[in-house]
């Protein structure tokens, strides 16, 4: 699986089928694709889902997930989000269902625990990958609700997705650039 923030997809075509060929993956989520819904894509050997920014100026934001074909899978409708775009697709692997999300925070948007907290309770399996921008708000967030949450002894968010974050703000890493060899 992988996953990549594209900083415009259109450009990269090439160089992403190479690399997608060579390593040999079966999922690939990608954010920042910065399509319209007039642009046209495709990956041979790949199912392509995406959810486009259409925005007036120029294109931005938007993510994208490609399935190997020979992988069962279906697309999975994402609910209406306040901030967070999101695509997801729900694969069979042994008898398991596991909903794999691509999913980009922009940073200019407020960060809504109640879009993970809707992406989260799609299946009880569920692998989000993507550029959530949580550096700083994941931090706020969680600091946020440790400090609601001192005196109540009480979590605002389910305790799975609570943990989840928690996890997200000791375990996140800044990857500036991702490049394609």
């Amino acid at each position: 699986m992988l996953n990549w923030n594209a900083n415009g997809i259109k450009t990269h075509i090439n160089t992403l089928s190479a690399f997608l060929n060579h390593h040999n993956i079966d999922i690939a989520c990608i954010t920042e694709t910065h399509l319209s819904n007039l642009d046209k894509i495709k990956f041979a050997g790949y199912y392509v889902y995406r959810v486009d920014r259409n925005s007036p100026a120029r294109s931005m934001g938007g993510v994208a997930i490609l399935v190997r074909k020979k992988i069962k899978h279906h697309h999975i409708p994402i609910p209406d989000l306040q901030s967070l775009e999101a695509i997801g697709v729900l694969i069979h692997i042994n008898n398991r269902s596991t909903l794999i999300v691509s999913a980009y925070q922009p940073p200019s948007r407020i960060m809504h625990i109640s879009d993970y907290e809707n992406v989260m309770k799609l299946n009880n399996n569920v692998i989000l990958a993507g550029d959530l921008n949580s550096s700083t708000q994941i931090g706020v967030v969680v600091s946020q609700i440790l400090t609601e949450t001192s005196s109540k002894n009480t979590y605002p968010i389910p305790r799975a997705l609570y943990l989840h974050l928690a996890n997200l703000l000791i375990f996140h890493t800044t990857i500036t650039d991702y490049q394609i060899y």
